[in-house]
């Protein structure tokens, strides 16, 4: 427990036919428990290529690295919310670590 995990890479991509490049809105954690915050998970913002503000153009992408420190023994869901131009609720991507 503790101990934070090595860098983990999610790619997010726009295959957006004729639509244009996907404007980043906004790159939060959000806990599957209601009202209670991300738990363990961190954006290495310095490591990313996705930001808030930034533009994916068609048929390119970026990436978004995280680490898992666990605060606590055993599973935690988390999940990493993508907002901008592409949905009505952005896309949700599951997160799952294990603290021991």
């Amino acid at each position: 427990m503790g101990r934070t995990s090595g860098l983990r890479t999610i790619r997010i991509t726009n295959p957006r036919k004729n639509l244009g490049p996907a404007i980043i809105t906004g790159i939060a954690l959000q806990s599957q428990e209601e009202d209670t915050p991300a738990t363990g998970f961190a954006i290495q913002t310095a490591k990313s290529t996705c930001s808030v503000g930034g533009t994916i153009p068609l048929g390119k992408a970026c990436l978004i690295r995280m680490t898992f420190t666990p605060k606590q023994v055993g599973t935690v869901d988390d999940t990493l919310v993508i907002t901008g131009n592409f949905g009505n609720s952005g896309e949700r991507i599951g997160l799952v670590g294990t603290g021991r």
